[in-house]
């Protein structure tokens, strides 16, 4: 569905969702190292209250995890919205705002008029990709908070496994493509039907 040009210009976008990603998994995993090793020499808290901040911890993760699973699909939904109504602003909009030089402006021109909406719709998989995994990371970061404070097993697996879900978001090229070719394929039903 996508031409080669045009695949050719996001695939090597691709980077920057797969850097920031990365970055999203390796904060808490290195804190897991840390804590790891604070636990071992003996710097585990106990609080007297029992473990109430493991409880904190599962629920905040229902909660996150809740999240991950309606925020992103509403960004992309209101985006799909403005690219069909035209309202969709791009990067290059706030760019034209900041103090970027102008050819950063330019490339993200070339970009977009390159790539239409298989282009913003990368962006939009680029928001997505970092809401959803950011979501995630911070719950990470409070169940390894709580397994250095109440030493909580519960706590320590909790946020393992939000680390794990973390770095399933890290973005390949061909995942990309086939999400903005799916993304495309919306578009035009809704473009159909008048949504």
């Amino acid at each position: 569905m996508l031409e080669p040009a045009c695949k050719d210009a996001i695939a090597r976008q691709v980077r920057i969702p797969q850097i920031i990603v990365g970055a999203l998994a390796a904060g808490p995993v290195f804190f897991l190292v840390i804590v790891i090793v604070l636990v071992q020499q003996g710097f585990s808290g106990t609080t007297d209250i029992g473990p109430i901040l493991t409880y904190l911890a599962v629920a905040f993760a229902v909660l996150a995890v809740s999240a991950r699973l309606i925020v992103p699909n509403l960004i992309v939904a209101r985006a799909r919205r403005g690219i069909l109504s035209g309202t969709w602003h791009s990067p290059q909009s706030v760019y034209s705002q900041s103090q970027h030089p102008q050819p950063a402006q330019e490339d993200l021109a070339r970009f977009f008029e390159q790539t239409g909406d298989a282009g913003k719709l990368f962006y939009v998989f680029h928001t997505r990709t970092i809401v959803a995994t950011a979501i995630l990371e911070g719950t990470a970061f409070f169940g390894l908070i709580v397994y250095l404070s109440e030493g909580s097993l519960v706590a320590l697996v909790l946020a393992v496994a939000m680390i794990i879900a973390v770095a399933a978001h890290f973005p390949t090229r061909s995942g990309v493509l086939e999400w903005i070719e799916g993304q495309l394929r919306l578009l035009e039903r809704e473009r159909q039907f008048g949504r």
